[in-house]
Formats: C-alpha cells, structure tokens, sequence
C-alpha cells in the first residue's frame, strides 16, 4: 500500500514549515539574555539606561525613578556574571555625576 503523493507533500510542508519556525525563533533570541530575568543582561559601556525606581546613595543622595543615565561600566563579562544586584557605574545625564547603582533598578 503506497502513500498518496498529496499526503508525501503534506508532510513534507510541514516539515519545511516547522523547520523555518525553529530557525526564526533560534536566529530572533536574545543572546544576552539570562534564567535570572530581563534586568541582568550585560550592559555596554555608553549605553543609555533609565533609573526604575527612586534611589538614595550612601552619602544621602535621592536619584529619582525616570532619571536617564550612561553606563560607564558593567563588571559581568559574560551570562553567567549577570545576577541582578551587580554593581553598575554609571553617570548621571543631568549633572554628569557619576555613581554606582544595583543593576535591577536600570532598564535600557
């Protein structure tokens, strides 16, 4: 008993389709990215962040929520460095102060 040639064709369009699907979703992931959540991938150096919540430094400085920054530096090197809490230096936009804040207060 052979197989229909229309049904060999189903099946090959399905396979082609469920092919393409994996490699759009493969090619459009986000590499940088990690299991700790979207506030712990790697931040470049000159890249514009947004403080998410107000902020009070140690010296008693407030730095309000909405406040735009530029990253200075970022100590993770790669996913596996990117916990949430890492220290981020950046430099205020406003007045060019520089200070160090909590990765998870900063959204690109």
């Amino acid at each position: 008993m052979s197989v229909p040639r229309a049904v060999k064709w189903l099946i090959v369009a399905i396979a082609a389709v469920a092919l393409v699907t994996m490699t759009v979703v493969w090619a459009t992931r986000d590499p940088e990215r990690t299991y700790y959540g979207r506030h712990t991938n790697v931040l470049a150096a000159g890249e514009r962040v947004v403080l998410m919540r107000d902020f009070a430094t140690d010296r008693g400085r407030r730095v309000i929520s909405g406040t735009s920054a530029v990253v200075k530096s970022d100590p993770a090197w790669d996913e596996d460095s990117c916990y949430p809490d890492r220290p981020i230096s950046i430099t205020l936009s406003s007045d060019k102060t520089s200070l160090s804040v909590p990765r998870n207060l900063l959204q690109k």
